[in-house]
């Protein structure tokens, strides 16, 4: 939430695959914030549709890796690490799925001092105030992505 002024809102068009980025160090990665919908659709053009019911939009991933492919457990041994303290850009692999997540918001990253800093109070999620989203889920076609699609774009 505090990197969003990288990019506009707008219409973007990508794949799955497209949303990892292989950090050498891996973590959480292709997280999109303030979104008002998207769609995931398969080769037939069939899939799912996903708006916000707030103004302020919502975030997701979704990547063909766990969440917990990320994640450094001790006592697991990786691939290349041996003794299992770090993972690697090796270490991860596409499955054959998607994992989706969709979620208010996620705290910023901080390190407006070279990495050590907390995020601005702004971008802060606190577990003393209470949080509430919504979206609604809808199963689509490739007509009805078309028809959105042109909606949009003339609409811009």
């Amino acid at each position: 939430s505090d990197r969003n002024t990288s990019a506009f809102v707008d219409l973007y068009r990508s794949t799955v695959s497209d949303q990892y980025v292989p950090y050498i160090r891996p973590s959480e990665n292709g997280y999109k914030t303030d979104v008002r919908w998207f769609t995931l659709r398969n080769s037939d053009g069939k899939g799912l549709m996903v708006v916000s019911n707030k103004l302020t939009g919502i975030g997701f991933s979704a990547l063909h890796m766990l969440q917990e492919d990320f994640d450094v457990t001790d006592g697991l041994v990786y691939e290349s690490a041996g003794k299992g303290y770090s993972k690697h850009t090796i270490d991860i692999f596409e499955r054959d799925l998607i994992e989706l997540n969709i979620d208010l918001n996620q705290r910023g990253l901080g390190g407006d001092d070279s990495w050590w800093a907390l995020p601005l109070n702004k971008y802060q999620l606190k577990a003393n105030k209470v949080n509430t989203y919504e979206f609604t889920m809808i199963p689509i076609t490739k007509l009805d992505f078309d028809r959105v699609w042109e909606f949009y774009k003339s609409y811009k």
